[in-house]
Order: structure tokens, then C-alpha cells, then sequence
């Protein structure tokens, strides 16, 4: 008896090439101009492949297994709505993203931007 084949399996090599694109863009027109649709006509080729059984199926399998469970979204939920800048600031008060603890603690960041201010006086 043989096993049956998944989804993604079942797809061309171009399909398969959509799939993964479109799960990591997000962007159907985009996934399929870049699979190597018509750009003329990517908006359609993207309608018609999204209406495709195995190729909707193979995407929610691959989002399913990259989607954050419910334990792992809760810690990181409490972990955010807990974070303050302690983890980052010296007993001086400087900001550091280079302790033991921020490195720890550094997914917690969105964004980190770091401007210098020279300032000069006249002579």
C-alpha cells in the first residue's frame, strides 16, 4: 500500500514555488509573478491558483505549522505587557543592549534607534 502524497506534494514545481512564496510574502500577485506567472496577467493566475484545492490546502498546512500555539502567544503576551526598561539601563542610567541581561532580554524590542548629538560651542 502506498502512502498518500500531501498537498504540497501533489503540486508542480511552479505551483510548490508559489506556495512558498506566497506564504512568506503574502502577496498573491506578487507570489505568482515571482513563481514565474504572466505578469500581465498575475492578479488572474493569483485568483486561480488561491481557488486551487491542493494549493490552499498546502498553504494553511504550512501556515498552521508556523503558527504561534496558544501557550507560546500567552507567554509572549505577558512577557511584553511585563517588560520595562530595566533589562537595558546600567546602574549609571545608560542605555545598553550589551548586558548579560538586555541580551536576555532583547526580543522584547521592536525597534532600537540610536542617535548621537554633537553639540558645539562657539570659540
Amino acid at each position: 500500500m502506498e502512502a498518500q502524497q500531501s498537498p504540497y506534494e501533489r503540486l508542480s514545481d511552479k505551483q510548490r514555488k508559489f506556495v512558498d512564496l506566497y506564504c512568506e510574502y503574502r502577496n498573491a500577485s506578487r507570489a505568482a509573478r515571482e513563481a514565474g506567472y504572466s505578469d500581465a496577467r498575475s492578479n488572474q493566475s493569483a485568483y486561480q491558483l488561491l481557488t486551487n484545492i491542493d494549493i490552499s490546502a498546502a498553504i494553511s498546512q504550512i501556515m498552521d505549522q508556523s503558527a504561534m500555539g496558544k501557550g507560546e502567544c500567552l507567554g509572549r503576551m505577558t512577557a511584553y505587557g511585563r517588560g520595562t526598561m530595566e533589562h537595558f539601563m546600567t546602574e549609571e542610567g545608560e542605555l545598553t543592549l550589551n548586558s548579560e541581561d538586555a541580551k536576555a532580554n532583547r526580543d522584547l524590542l521592536k525597534k532600537v534607534r540610536q542617535r548621537k548629538i554633537v553639540r558645539t560651542t562657539p570659540a
